[in-house]
Protein backbone atom coordinates (compact mmCIF):
# COMPACT_ATOMS: atom_id res chain seq x y z
CA UNK A 1 0.00 0.00 0.00
CA UNK A 2 1.80 3.60 -1.41
CA UNK A 3 0.83 6.80 0.83
CA UNK A 4 2.42 10.29 0.08
CA UNK A 5 2.99 12.58 2.21
CA UNK A 6 4.50 16.43 2.32
CA UNK A 7 6.90 15.61 4.39
CA UNK A 8 10.69 16.52 4.09
CA UNK A 9 13.23 14.85 6.08
CA UNK A 10 16.95 14.24 6.10
CA UNK A 11 18.54 10.58 4.43
CA UNK A 12 21.14 8.67 5.23
CA UNK A 13 20.88 6.29 2.07
CA UNK A 14 21.12 7.60 -1.45
CA UNK A 15 19.57 5.19 -4.46
CA UNK A 16 20.53 7.19 -8.27
CA UNK A 17 19.08 6.02 -11.06
CA UNK A 18 17.15 7.22 -14.04
CA UNK A 19 13.70 6.48 -15.89
CA UNK A 20 12.91 4.99 -19.34
CA UNK A 21 10.06 6.94 -20.90
CA UNK A 22 7.02 4.76 -21.78
CA UNK A 23 3.78 7.03 -22.40
CA UNK A 24 3.57 10.58 -23.94
CA UNK A 25 0.74 12.53 -23.89
CA UNK A 26 1.11 15.47 -26.62
CA UNK A 27 -0.71 18.55 -25.76
CA UNK A 28 -2.05 21.03 -28.87
CA UNK A 29 0.99 22.70 -26.48
CA UNK A 30 3.13 20.77 -24.16
CA UNK A 31 2.98 17.26 -23.23
CA UNK A 32 3.03 15.06 -20.01
CA UNK A 33 5.12 12.29 -19.95
CA UNK A 34 4.91 9.02 -17.75
CA UNK A 35 8.48 7.48 -16.94
CA UNK A 36 9.23 4.24 -14.80
CA UNK A 37 12.40 3.46 -12.76
CA UNK A 38 13.09 0.18 -10.98
CA UNK A 39 15.15 0.36 -7.79
CA UNK A 40 16.46 -1.20 -4.91
CA UNK A 41 15.45 0.28 -1.72
CA UNK A 42 16.72 -0.80 1.72
CA UNK A 43 15.28 -0.65 5.33
CA UNK A 44 14.47 2.45 6.65
CA UNK A 45 14.58 6.02 5.47
CA UNK A 46 16.43 6.59 2.07
CA UNK A 47 16.26 8.96 -1.10
CA UNK A 48 15.79 7.43 -4.59
CA UNK A 49 17.25 10.20 -7.14
CA UNK A 50 15.99 10.45 -10.42
CA UNK A 51 18.49 11.80 -12.69
CA UNK A 52 18.87 12.52 -16.00
CA UNK A 53 15.10 14.01 -16.60
CA UNK A 54 14.20 17.55 -18.60
CA UNK A 55 15.56 21.01 -16.94
CA UNK A 56 12.11 22.61 -17.67
CA UNK A 57 9.80 20.30 -15.76
CA UNK A 58 6.93 22.39 -14.65
CA UNK A 59 6.73 21.62 -10.61
CA UNK A 60 2.97 21.79 -10.48
CA UNK A 61 2.41 18.84 -12.35
CA UNK A 62 5.44 16.40 -10.88
CA UNK A 63 3.82 13.56 -9.29
CA UNK A 64 5.55 10.38 -8.36
CA UNK A 65 3.67 6.77 -7.48
CA UNK A 66 4.82 3.25 -6.91
CA UNK A 67 4.34 -0.31 -6.40
CA UNK A 68 5.82 -2.08 -3.21
CA UNK A 69 5.24 -2.04 0.62
CA UNK A 70 6.97 1.60 1.03
CA UNK A 71 5.56 5.27 1.42
CA UNK A 72 6.63 7.97 -0.38
CA UNK A 73 7.14 11.04 2.06
CA UNK A 74 7.88 13.74 -0.27
CA UNK A 75 9.06 14.42 -4.02
CA UNK A 76 11.33 17.43 -4.73
CA UNK A 77 13.09 18.72 -8.02
CA UNK A 78 16.29 20.47 -8.89
CA UNK A 79 18.38 21.41 -11.11
CA UNK A 80 22.01 19.81 -11.65
CA UNK A 81 24.65 21.62 -13.85
CA UNK A 82 27.15 19.34 -15.84
CA UNK A 83 30.67 20.29 -15.36
CA UNK A 84 33.34 19.78 -17.70
CA UNK A 85 34.34 16.15 -16.73
CA UNK A 86 30.33 15.04 -17.20
CA UNK A 87 29.96 16.54 -20.80
CA UNK A 88 29.42 14.15 -23.37
CA UNK A 89 33.37 12.71 -25.00
CA UNK A 90 31.86 14.14 -28.24
CA UNK A 91 31.82 17.64 -26.35
CA UNK A 92 35.22 17.77 -24.50
CA UNK A 93 36.97 16.17 -27.80
CA UNK A 94 35.51 19.80 -30.14
CA UNK A 95 36.17 22.25 -27.16
CA UNK A 96 39.63 20.99 -26.38
CA UNK A 97 40.45 21.27 -30.53
CA UNK A 98 39.09 24.81 -30.06
CA UNK A 99 41.39 25.98 -27.50
CA UNK A 100 44.17 24.59 -29.69
CA UNK A 101 43.57 26.14 -32.50
CA UNK A 102 42.82 29.30 -30.75
CA UNK A 103 46.33 29.01 -29.28
CA UNK A 104 47.52 28.17 -32.20
CA UNK A 105 45.75 31.30 -34.20
CA UNK A 106 47.26 33.79 -31.11
CA UNK A 107 50.66 32.54 -31.91
CA UNK A 108 50.51 33.22 -35.78
CA UNK A 109 48.72 36.84 -35.19
CA UNK A 110 52.14 37.43 -33.15
CA UNK A 111 54.26 36.12 -35.35
CA UNK A 112 52.81 38.76 -38.15
CA UNK A 113 52.98 41.53 -35.22
CA UNK A 114 56.70 40.75 -34.92
CA UNK A 115 57.33 40.63 -38.66
CA UNK A 116 55.47 44.38 -38.92
CA UNK A 117 57.80 45.58 -36.36
CA UNK A 118 60.73 44.24 -37.65
CA UNK A 119 59.61 45.85 -41.41
CA UNK A 120 58.75 48.92 -38.95
CA UNK A 121 62.46 49.25 -37.99
CA UNK A 122 63.94 48.41 -41.63
CA UNK A 123 62.06 51.36 -42.69
CA UNK A 124 62.94 53.61 -39.86
CA UNK A 125 66.74 52.91 -40.07
CA UNK A 126 66.82 53.19 -44.01
CA UNK A 127 69.38 56.27 -43.83
CA UNK A 128 72.78 55.15 -44.64
CA UNK A 129 76.06 56.48 -43.20
CA UNK A 130 76.35 59.69 -40.89
CA UNK A 131 76.14 62.91 -41.09
CA UNK A 132 79.75 63.95 -42.31
CA UNK A 133 80.48 60.36 -43.43
CA UNK A 134 79.33 58.91 -47.16
CA UNK A 135 79.02 55.28 -48.36
CA UNK A 136 80.95 54.12 -52.03
CA UNK A 137 78.47 52.78 -54.40
CA UNK A 138 79.39 49.04 -53.78
CA UNK A 139 78.41 49.71 -50.17
CA UNK A 140 75.64 51.23 -50.74
CA UNK A 141 74.65 48.13 -53.49
CA UNK A 142 74.84 45.58 -50.84
CA UNK A 143 73.04 47.59 -47.46
CA UNK A 144 69.95 48.31 -50.10
CA UNK A 145 69.82 44.46 -51.70
CA UNK A 146 70.01 43.44 -47.90
CA UNK A 147 66.83 45.69 -46.54
CA UNK A 148 65.16 45.16 -50.44
CA UNK A 149 65.76 40.80 -49.71
CA UNK A 150 64.64 41.08 -45.85
CA UNK A 151 61.39 43.32 -46.42
CA UNK A 152 60.43 40.62 -49.20
CA UNK A 153 61.24 37.94 -46.79
CA UNK A 154 58.80 39.66 -43.85
CA UNK A 155 55.96 40.67 -46.35
CA UNK A 156 55.93 36.68 -47.66
CA UNK A 157 56.32 35.65 -43.75
CA UNK A 158 53.26 38.28 -43.29
CA UNK A 159 50.94 36.61 -46.17
CA UNK A 160 51.85 33.17 -44.95
CA UNK A 161 50.75 34.32 -41.44
CA UNK A 162 47.27 35.42 -42.83
CA UNK A 163 47.01 32.36 -44.68
CA UNK A 164 47.03 30.28 -41.63
CA UNK A 165 44.61 32.22 -40.10
CA UNK A 166 42.39 32.15 -42.41
CA UNK A 167 42.54 28.48 -42.30
CA UNK A 168 42.74 27.94 -38.60
CA UNK A 169 39.50 30.59 -38.51
CA UNK A 170 37.69 27.96 -41.05
CA UNK A 171 38.32 25.53 -38.74
CA UNK A 172 37.03 27.37 -35.64
CA UNK A 173 33.90 28.31 -37.45
CA UNK A 174 33.52 24.75 -38.41
CA UNK A 175 33.79 23.14 -34.77
CA UNK A 176 31.78 26.35 -33.18
CA UNK A 177 29.16 25.34 -36.04
CA UNK A 178 29.35 21.81 -34.46
CA UNK A 179 29.24 22.48 -30.89
CA UNK A 180 26.09 24.60 -31.38
CA UNK A 181 24.36 21.44 -33.29
CA UNK A 182 25.23 19.70 -30.36
CA UNK A 183 24.26 22.39 -28.06
CA UNK A 184 20.60 22.36 -29.51
CA UNK A 185 20.67 18.41 -29.23
CA UNK A 186 22.02 18.47 -25.83
CA UNK A 187 21.10 19.83 -22.31
CA UNK A 188 23.99 20.61 -20.44
CA UNK A 189 21.76 21.06 -17.29
CA UNK A 190 19.06 18.61 -16.37
CA UNK A 191 16.82 17.67 -13.19
CA UNK A 192 16.54 15.15 -10.60
CA UNK A 193 13.79 14.36 -8.51
CA UNK A 194 14.61 13.49 -5.13
CA UNK A 195 12.04 10.71 -3.50
CA UNK A 196 11.98 10.04 -0.13
CA UNK A 197 11.09 6.62 0.99
CA UNK A 198 10.13 4.79 4.11
CA UNK A 199 10.33 1.02 3.93
CA UNK A 200 9.97 -1.57 6.95
CA UNK A 201 12.30 -4.02 4.73
CA UNK A 202 14.60 -4.25 1.64
CA UNK A 203 13.11 -4.42 -2.07
CA UNK A 204 13.07 -3.73 -5.04
CA UNK A 205 10.65 -1.09 -6.21
CA UNK A 206 8.50 0.41 -9.17
CA UNK A 207 8.38 4.27 -9.13
CA UNK A 208 6.34 5.70 -11.99
CA UNK A 209 7.00 9.67 -12.38
CA UNK A 210 4.87 11.80 -14.08
CA UNK A 211 5.97 15.17 -15.36
CA UNK A 212 4.81 17.96 -17.80
CA UNK A 213 6.93 19.62 -20.25
CA UNK A 214 6.52 22.73 -22.15
CA UNK A 215 8.81 22.14 -25.63
CA UNK A 216 6.32 20.09 -27.38
CA UNK A 217 3.29 20.15 -29.08
CA UNK A 218 1.18 18.83 -32.03
CA UNK A 219 -0.51 20.92 -34.98
CA UNK A 220 -3.19 18.81 -37.21
CA UNK A 221 -3.37 19.40 -40.91
CA UNK A 222 -5.35 16.99 -43.38
CA UNK A 223 -5.25 15.47 -46.91
CA UNK A 224 -8.60 15.30 -48.54
CA UNK A 225 -8.98 13.08 -52.06
CA UNK A 226 -11.50 13.17 -54.09
CA UNK A 227 -11.58 10.71 -57.43
CA UNK A 228 -14.39 12.78 -59.01
CA UNK A 229 -17.58 14.56 -58.46
CA UNK A 230 -19.68 11.57 -57.32
CA UNK A 231 -17.36 9.93 -55.55
CA UNK A 232 -17.21 9.81 -51.56
CA UNK A 233 -14.48 11.59 -50.23
CA UNK A 234 -11.13 10.24 -48.66
CA UNK A 235 -10.34 12.32 -45.82
CA UNK A 236 -6.72 11.41 -43.82
CA UNK A 237 -6.14 13.16 -40.98
CA UNK A 238 -2.67 13.59 -39.85
CA UNK A 239 -0.49 15.32 -37.15
CA UNK A 240 2.58 16.99 -37.28
CA UNK A 241 4.36 16.23 -33.72
CA UNK A 242 7.51 18.42 -32.83
CA UNK A 243 9.17 18.02 -29.27
CA UNK A 244 12.48 19.98 -28.17
CA UNK A 245 13.13 18.34 -24.39
CA UNK A 246 16.22 17.62 -25.22
CA UNK A 247 15.32 13.90 -24.76
CA UNK A 248 14.22 11.49 -27.74
CA UNK A 249 10.76 9.84 -27.39
CA UNK A 250 12.10 5.66 -28.32
CA UNK A 251 9.04 3.45 -29.13
CA UNK A 252 6.35 5.35 -26.69
CA UNK A 253 2.84 5.33 -26.56
CA UNK A 254 1.66 8.40 -27.91
CA UNK A 255 -1.74 10.29 -27.07
CA UNK A 256 -2.90 13.22 -28.62
CA UNK A 257 -5.13 15.28 -26.60
CA UNK A 258 -7.09 18.50 -28.34
CA UNK A 259 -7.06 19.41 -24.37
CA UNK A 260 -5.38 23.03 -23.16
CA UNK A 261 -3.70 22.21 -20.17
CA UNK A 262 -3.36 25.78 -19.34
CA UNK A 263 -6.89 26.34 -19.60
CA UNK A 264 -8.73 28.46 -16.53
CA UNK A 265 -10.69 25.65 -14.47
CA UNK A 266 -12.42 28.40 -12.54
CA UNK A 267 -16.21 29.27 -13.62
CA UNK A 268 -17.24 32.49 -14.47
CA UNK A 269 -19.27 34.49 -12.26
CA UNK A 270 -21.98 36.78 -13.41
CA UNK A 271 -21.63 40.21 -12.30
CA UNK A 272 -24.66 42.98 -11.78
CA UNK A 273 -25.20 45.08 -15.22
CA UNK A 274 -25.45 48.34 -14.55
CA UNK A 275 -26.78 51.29 -16.60
CA UNK A 276 -26.97 55.11 -15.25
CA UNK A 277 -27.31 57.90 -17.84
CA UNK A 278 -24.32 59.58 -18.89
CA UNK A 279 -23.54 62.82 -16.84
CA UNK A 280 -21.40 65.48 -19.44
CA UNK A 281 -19.16 68.09 -17.72
CA UNK A 282 -19.00 71.24 -18.75
CA UNK A 283 -15.00 72.79 -20.48
CA UNK A 284 -13.80 74.72 -18.21
CA UNK A 285 -10.19 76.30 -18.45
CA UNK A 286 -7.18 74.18 -18.05
CA UNK A 287 -9.47 70.90 -17.72
CA UNK A 288 -10.59 68.77 -21.05
CA UNK A 289 -14.53 68.36 -21.45
CA UNK A 290 -14.99 64.78 -20.41
CA UNK A 291 -17.96 62.40 -20.37
CA UNK A 292 -17.96 59.79 -17.21
CA UNK A 293 -19.96 56.44 -17.18
CA UNK A 294 -20.90 54.66 -14.22
CA UNK A 295 -18.13 51.67 -13.56
CA UNK A 296 -19.50 48.32 -14.96
CA UNK A 297 -17.89 45.10 -14.40
CA UNK A 298 -16.14 43.51 -17.18
CA UNK A 299 -17.57 41.05 -19.42
CA UNK A 300 -16.51 37.46 -18.54
CA UNK A 301 -16.34 34.75 -20.89
CA UNK A 302 -16.58 30.88 -20.39
CA UNK A 303 -13.62 29.69 -21.63
CA UNK A 304 -13.78 26.20 -23.10
CA UNK A 305 -11.85 23.64 -24.39
CA UNK A 306 -12.10 23.48 -28.05
CA UNK A 307 -13.04 19.97 -29.08
CA UNK A 308 -10.45 19.43 -31.73
CA UNK A 309 -8.99 16.35 -32.35
CA UNK A 310 -5.56 14.53 -33.13
CA UNK A 311 -3.15 11.57 -34.11
CA UNK A 312 -0.43 9.21 -35.19
CA UNK A 313 1.25 7.66 -37.94
CA UNK A 314 2.65 3.79 -37.93
CA UNK A 315 4.21 1.19 -40.38
CA UNK A 316 1.08 0.20 -42.46
CA UNK A 317 -0.94 3.51 -41.27
CA UNK A 318 -1.41 3.89 -37.54
CA UNK A 319 -4.78 5.44 -38.45
CA UNK A 320 -5.93 2.00 -37.82
CA UNK A 321 -3.97 1.40 -34.31
CA UNK A 322 -5.79 4.82 -33.11
CA UNK A 323 -8.26 4.68 -30.45
CA UNK A 324 -10.35 7.71 -29.95
CA UNK A 325 -11.57 8.50 -26.82
CA UNK A 326 -14.17 11.60 -26.31
CA UNK A 327 -13.70 12.88 -23.03
CA UNK A 328 -15.54 15.99 -20.83
CA UNK A 329 -13.42 18.65 -22.36
CA UNK A 330 -11.37 16.95 -24.87
CA UNK A 331 -10.78 14.46 -27.71
CA UNK A 332 -7.40 11.96 -27.42
CA UNK A 333 -6.40 10.09 -30.16
CA UNK A 334 -4.84 6.73 -28.47
CA UNK A 335 -2.11 4.88 -30.52
CA UNK A 336 -1.41 1.61 -29.82
CA UNK A 337 2.00 1.29 -32.12
CA UNK A 338 5.04 2.24 -29.94
CA UNK A 339 6.40 5.49 -31.62
CA UNK A 340 9.69 7.52 -32.32
CA UNK A 341 9.75 10.99 -31.63
CA UNK A 342 13.73 12.42 -31.49
CA UNK A 343 14.33 15.61 -29.68
CA UNK A 344 15.39 17.81 -32.55
CA UNK A 345 12.54 20.35 -32.64
CA UNK A 346 11.59 19.06 -36.46
CA UNK A 347 7.20 18.33 -37.34
CA UNK A 348 7.38 14.55 -37.75
CA UNK A 349 4.07 13.08 -39.56
CA UNK A 350 1.17 11.23 -37.64
CA UNK A 351 -1.60 9.63 -39.51
CA UNK A 352 -4.32 10.23 -36.97
CA UNK A 353 -7.43 8.59 -38.72
CA UNK A 354 -8.72 8.24 -42.03
CA UNK A 355 -12.25 8.57 -42.75
CA UNK A 356 -14.17 7.98 -46.45
CA UNK A 357 -16.73 10.21 -46.14
CA UNK A 358 -20.54 10.90 -48.06
CA UNK A 359 -20.45 14.10 -49.76
CA UNK A 360 -22.32 16.01 -52.43
CA UNK A 361 -20.89 18.19 -55.00
CA UNK A 362 -21.72 21.47 -56.51
CA UNK A 363 -19.71 23.61 -58.64
CA UNK A 364 -19.95 27.09 -57.94
CA UNK A 365 -18.28 30.67 -59.71
CA UNK A 366 -18.56 34.22 -59.91
CA UNK A 367 -17.46 35.25 -62.95
CA UNK A 368 -17.65 39.15 -62.42
CA UNK A 369 -14.41 38.09 -60.06
CA UNK A 370 -12.89 34.88 -61.30
CA UNK A 371 -13.59 33.01 -64.65
CA UNK A 372 -12.96 29.68 -62.93
CA UNK A 373 -15.14 27.01 -61.48
CA UNK A 374 -14.67 25.63 -58.37
CA UNK A 375 -15.82 22.31 -56.82
CA UNK A 376 -17.38 22.54 -53.75
CA UNK A 377 -17.96 19.47 -51.49
CA UNK A 378 -20.68 19.45 -49.04
CA UNK A 379 -20.11 17.29 -46.06
CA UNK A 380 -23.10 16.66 -43.62
CA UNK A 381 -22.64 15.73 -39.44
CA UNK A 382 -19.38 16.11 -39.91
CA UNK A 383 -18.46 16.97 -35.99
CA UNK A 384 -18.55 12.77 -35.67
CA UNK A 385 -15.50 13.18 -37.61
CA UNK A 386 -13.54 15.26 -34.49
CA UNK A 387 -11.75 17.87 -37.14
CA UNK A 388 -9.90 20.54 -36.71
CA UNK A 389 -9.53 24.26 -38.09
CA UNK A 390 -6.41 23.53 -40.18
CA UNK A 391 -5.18 23.32 -43.88
CA UNK A 392 -5.73 20.80 -46.20
CA UNK A 393 -3.93 19.26 -49.02
CA UNK A 394 -6.57 18.59 -51.98
CA UNK A 395 -6.17 16.32 -54.45
CA UNK A 396 -8.89 16.18 -57.70
CA UNK A 397 -8.57 13.00 -60.32
CA UNK A 398 -5.65 11.93 -58.89
CA UNK A 399 -4.08 14.93 -59.21
CA UNK A 400 -2.50 17.71 -56.48
CA UNK A 401 -4.28 20.77 -57.19
CA UNK A 402 -3.65 23.14 -54.03
CA UNK A 403 -4.51 23.83 -50.62
CA UNK A 404 -7.67 24.76 -48.73
CA UNK A 405 -8.83 25.40 -45.45
CA UNK A 406 -11.35 23.53 -43.01
CA UNK A 407 -13.37 25.90 -40.81
CA UNK A 408 -14.77 23.84 -37.89
CA UNK A 409 -16.13 27.11 -36.51
CA UNK A 410 -19.01 27.17 -38.57
CA UNK A 411 -22.20 26.12 -36.60
CA UNK A 412 -24.00 25.27 -40.07
CA UNK A 413 -24.84 21.45 -39.94
CA UNK A 414 -22.97 21.00 -43.08
CA UNK A 415 -19.25 21.51 -43.74
CA UNK A 416 -18.26 23.07 -47.30
CA UNK A 417 -15.01 22.47 -48.46
CA UNK A 418 -13.71 24.04 -51.64
CA UNK A 419 -12.06 21.40 -53.85
CA UNK A 420 -10.14 23.94 -56.01
CA UNK A 421 -10.66 25.13 -60.10
CA UNK A 422 -11.56 22.68 -62.68
CA UNK A 423 -10.52 23.50 -65.79
CA UNK A 424 -12.89 21.26 -67.77
CA UNK A 425 -15.83 23.93 -66.77
CA UNK A 426 -15.07 27.26 -68.41
CA UNK A 427 -17.15 30.20 -68.18
CA UNK A 428 -17.29 33.26 -69.84
CA UNK A 429 -18.55 36.59 -68.92
CA UNK A 430 -19.60 39.04 -71.65
CA UNK A 431 -20.89 42.58 -72.13
CA UNK A 432 -24.01 42.46 -74.62
CA UNK A 433 -23.54 45.58 -76.36
CA UNK A 434 -27.24 45.46 -77.71
CA UNK A 435 -28.36 46.39 -74.76
CA UNK A 436 -25.65 48.41 -73.53
CA UNK A 437 -26.08 52.00 -74.19
CA UNK A 438 -26.52 55.65 -72.57
CA UNK A 439 -28.76 58.40 -72.68
CA UNK A 440 -29.77 61.47 -71.28
CA UNK A 441 -33.18 61.64 -70.34
CA UNK A 442 -34.77 65.59 -69.75
CA UNK A 443 -32.63 66.31 -66.13
CA UNK A 444 -31.22 62.69 -66.32
CA UNK A 445 -28.64 60.12 -67.18
CA UNK A 446 -29.66 56.66 -67.62
CA UNK A 447 -27.61 53.95 -68.65
CA UNK A 448 -28.12 50.12 -69.43
CA UNK A 449 -26.19 47.36 -69.05
CA UNK A 450 -26.58 43.94 -69.72
CA UNK A 451 -24.17 40.95 -69.78
CA UNK A 452 -24.32 37.04 -70.90
CA UNK A 453 -22.48 34.05 -68.81
CA UNK A 454 -21.79 30.82 -71.02
CA UNK A 455 -20.76 27.73 -68.72
CA UNK A 456 -19.21 25.22 -71.22
CA UNK A 457 -18.76 21.29 -69.48
CA UNK A 458 -16.14 20.02 -70.63
CA UNK A 459 -16.55 16.67 -68.52
CA UNK A 460 -17.54 13.31 -69.26
CA UNK A 461 -20.58 13.70 -66.00
CA UNK A 462 -23.16 15.91 -65.92
CA UNK A 463 -22.75 18.90 -63.00
CA UNK A 464 -24.52 21.47 -61.10
CA UNK A 465 -23.33 24.71 -60.62
CA UNK A 466 -24.36 27.65 -58.59
CA UNK A 467 -23.80 30.80 -60.83
CA UNK A 468 -23.52 34.29 -58.90
CA UNK A 469 -23.34 37.74 -60.09
CA UNK A 470 -24.74 41.33 -58.90
CA UNK A 471 -26.38 44.19 -59.96
CA UNK A 472 -25.37 47.60 -57.86
CA UNK A 473 -28.09 48.96 -55.34
CA UNK A 474 -28.78 52.56 -54.79
CA UNK A 475 -28.35 54.07 -51.33
CA UNK A 476 -29.81 57.09 -52.73
CA UNK A 477 -33.53 58.07 -53.66
CA UNK A 478 -31.95 60.58 -56.98
CA UNK A 479 -30.39 57.14 -58.10
CA UNK A 480 -32.55 54.76 -59.20
CA UNK A 481 -31.34 50.88 -60.39
CA UNK A 482 -33.71 48.38 -62.38
CA UNK A 483 -33.43 44.87 -63.34
CA UNK A 484 -34.83 44.79 -66.34
CA UNK A 485 -33.85 40.71 -67.50
CA UNK A 486 -32.32 37.86 -64.48
CA UNK A 487 -33.14 35.00 -67.21
CA UNK A 488 -34.35 32.74 -64.21
CA UNK A 489 -32.29 33.57 -61.73
CA UNK A 490 -33.21 34.00 -58.06
CA UNK A 491 -32.59 37.64 -56.93
CA UNK A 492 -31.80 39.44 -53.49
CA UNK A 493 -32.78 43.30 -53.94
CA UNK A 494 -31.53 44.14 -50.84
CA UNK A 495 -28.06 43.19 -51.94
CA UNK A 496 -28.23 42.78 -55.64
CA UNK A 497 -27.03 39.31 -55.88
CA UNK A 498 -28.16 37.53 -58.36
CA UNK A 499 -28.32 33.11 -58.49
CA UNK A 500 -28.55 30.81 -61.23
CA UNK A 501 -28.47 26.58 -60.25
CA UNK A 502 -27.73 25.06 -63.73
CA UNK A 503 -27.63 21.29 -64.52
CA UNK A 504 -25.19 20.87 -67.38
CA UNK A 505 -24.73 17.52 -69.42
CA UNK A 506 -21.78 16.25 -70.65
CA UNK A 507 -20.41 18.19 -73.22
CA UNK A 508 -23.24 20.94 -73.40
CA UNK A 509 -23.52 24.96 -72.52
CA UNK A 510 -25.72 27.15 -70.96
CA UNK A 511 -26.46 30.55 -71.25
CA UNK A 512 -27.77 33.33 -69.05
CA UNK A 513 -27.75 36.75 -69.20
CA UNK A 514 -29.49 39.69 -67.25
CA UNK A 515 -30.16 43.88 -67.95
CA UNK A 516 -30.58 46.81 -65.40
CA UNK A 517 -30.91 50.30 -66.04
CA UNK A 518 -29.49 53.11 -63.68
CA UNK A 519 -30.92 56.25 -63.87
CA UNK A 520 -29.79 59.55 -61.94
CA UNK A 521 -29.17 62.94 -62.16
CA UNK A 522 -27.16 64.22 -65.61
CA UNK A 523 -24.79 66.59 -63.63
CA UNK A 524 -23.97 64.21 -60.81
CA UNK A 525 -20.79 61.49 -61.03
CA UNK A 526 -21.80 58.57 -59.25
CA UNK A 527 -19.53 56.53 -57.43
CA UNK A 528 -18.60 52.58 -58.01
CA UNK A 529 -19.69 53.16 -61.52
Amino acid sequence: MLFIANITFASGTEKRTTSTIKEVVVFLNGAQITATSEVSIPAGTSEIVIEDLPENISDDQLQAKGLGDFIIQSVVRKINYLNETQLPKEVRVLKDSLESLNRTMEMQRGMEKIYSQEEEVLMANKSIGGANTGVDALGLEEVVNFIRKRLMELQSKKIECREKQKKIKEQIDRINSQLTELNNKSKYSFSEVIISVSANAAQKAKITLSYFVNDAGWAPYYNIRAVDAGSPLQLEYKANVWQRTGYDWDKVKLTLSTGNPFINNTKPEIQPWWLSYVVPVLRSQGYENKKFKSAAPAAMQTTEAEDDSYSLAGATTAAAYTQITEASTNILFEISLPYNIPSDGKPYSVSVQESTIDASYKYYAAPKLDNDAFLLAYITDWEKYNLIAAEANIYFEGMYVGKTYINTASTSDTLQLSLGRDKNVSIARNKLKDFTEKKIIASDKKETHGYEIVVKNKKKKEIEILIQDQIPVSTNKEIIVELQDKSRADYNAEKGFLSWTLKIKPGADEKVKFTYTIQYPKDKVINGL
